[in-house]
């Protein structure tokens, strides 16, 4: 569900770093909004939970993808995704927007988007 950005680049600088699993950072796209970006989240942990827990093994396991804590990183892609509710955009995103009622075309009814707190059992 996210994008993300590899630490192969820092083999060259840092060679130790061979020696561990590939890190992956969530590259979280401008017009997204960060509760969007957590709830997302949500559903790429259940995916690998299930995913290691069930009798299937075929097919390679998802990336483990972790934030950056230094800065949020944003993805280079320029695309979004229409109609989606209002509280799914960054709203400073959706405030710079000439276009808003033509292209990007926000539903004004409101998503919450939390799950229940019992989403992991």
């Amino acid at each position: 569900m996210s994008s993300d950005e590899s630490d192969y680049d820092e083999l060259e600088d840092n060679p130790p770093s061979r020696l561990r699993a590939p890190r992956y950072y969530i590259l979280r796209p401008k017009w997204r909004a960060e509760a969007l970006s957590e709830w997302l989240q949500t559903f790429d942990a259940i995916y690998s939970i299930i995913r290691r827990t069930t009798m299937s093994r075929r097919g390679a396991y998802s990336h483990q993808r972790q934030q950056n804590g230094q800065r949020v990183k944003y993805s280079s892609q320029s695309s979004f995704v229409p109609d989606l509710p209002a509280s799914a955009y960054d709203p400073v995103w959706l405030q710079a927007r000439v276009d808003v009622d033509f292209a990007v075309r926000p539903v004004t009814t409101p998503f919450n988007f939390t799950h229940e707190p019992n989403v992991y059992q």
